[in-house]
């Protein structure tokens, strides 16, 4: 093996793919998944949407007092999330309700990015474990577009996945 030929962490020759596949398969996956899941985009708020999110108060203003309480696990703004201690996920919807208010096109939007970051990490993490690249792109698409994930991108209180039972 020359000297100029990279190699892997594992020893082995690194991978033949582009150094900027993770950018271009992520706005593939986004772009597949846009179009798969594009009805459900325009659609309103659904579910555990009305309590966690439209009628949460504490989303409302970005202030570190709501900080706070967000990531104290007795407050009321925990008592208010249905008990689901989620300090990320309180966050990130009041920065959402800071840029998109009412719009429930840009909390599907954000859904739809992470959505479309996790299949791609799938993709990494499926090539890391040895599996070959198609089959890897193949699961990664799988991913996208199966009806299972429905949910994590038109239900907007998703975006973190719940466990299915209580």
């Amino acid at each position: 093996m020359s000297e100029e030929t990279p190699r892997g962490t594992d020893g082995g020759e690194a991978s033949a793919w582009p150094g900027s596949w993770p950018v271009l398969l992520f706005l593939a996956f986004f772009a597949l998944a846009y179009v798969t899941l594009q009805n459900g985009l325009h659609g309103p708020f659904v579910s555990d949407d009305g309590g966690y999110i439209v009628s949460n108060p504490y989303l409302r203003e970005l202030s570190m007092e709501n900080l706070v309480a967000f990531f104290d696990p007795t407050s009321p703004a925990q008592i208010h999330a249905v008990g689901n201690y989620a300090p990320v996920h309180l966050t990130l919807h009041a920065l959402e309700y800071q840029i998109f208010a009412d719009d429930v096109f840009g909390y599907h939007l954000v859904n739809l990015l992470f959505h479309a970051l996790s299949a791609v990490l799938l993709v990494a993490l499926l090539l890391r474990s040895g599996v070959p690249g198609i089959a890897a792109l193949l699961g990664g698409a799988l991913f996208t577009v199966h009806p299972a994930n429905v949910q994590a991108v038109v239900w907007v209180s998703q975006l973190r996945r719940r466990r299915p039972w209580p």
